[in-house]
């Protein structure tokens, strides 16, 4: 896709709540933006699509707000800078959206494993989150051998 192409893209904000009417005057707001929502029916639907309903609803109503404080925290050097690092990508994610994923892990440099899966993908798939972390223990091992 071309620069120009980019550009004219609009950003897509996820609506997710159970309440139609707080749904449909959240979607007005964003196309008033002039941004593209996307919306689900369920947070459900949107964390977890790939694990059970129960599981899925137990999520989704054990969350709580995340801080919003942690954007300023400070960090004098980020260890994926200096470190070898490993990042499971998940093709399904809907909190993180896949080509964000990607540009996170490829700015850190690390190895990436792409599983198709939702944003629950420790709960829905966790042996290929184990299987990073082996891949992931190996590979520093190897990295603090070499040095």
């Amino acid at each position: 896709m071309s620069a120009a192409a980019k550009s004219q893209q609009k950003p897509i904000v996820f609506v997710v709540d159970d309440d139609i009417s707080v749904r449909e005057s959240t979607e007005l707001l964003i196309k008033f933006a002039g941004w593209q929502p996307a919306t689900v029916a369920s947070a459900e639907e949107f964390l977890s699509r790939d694990v059970d309903a129960e599981k899925a609803a137990f999520m989704a109503d054990s969350q709580v707000p995340w801080g919003v404080q942690a954007l300023g925290g400070e960090i004098s050097e980020p260890a994926w800078k200096s470190k070898p690092s490993w990042y499971l990508l998940t093709t399904e994610d809907r909190m993180i959206p896949p080509p964000a994923q990607r540009l996170m892990s490829q700015r850190a440099g690390s190895t990436v494993v792409e599983v198709v899966g939702s944003h629950a993908i420790y709960v829905s798939q966790p042996n290929a989150v184990a299987a990073l972390i082996k891949q992931a223990a190996q590979g520093a091992a190897a990295a603090t051998a070499a040095s």
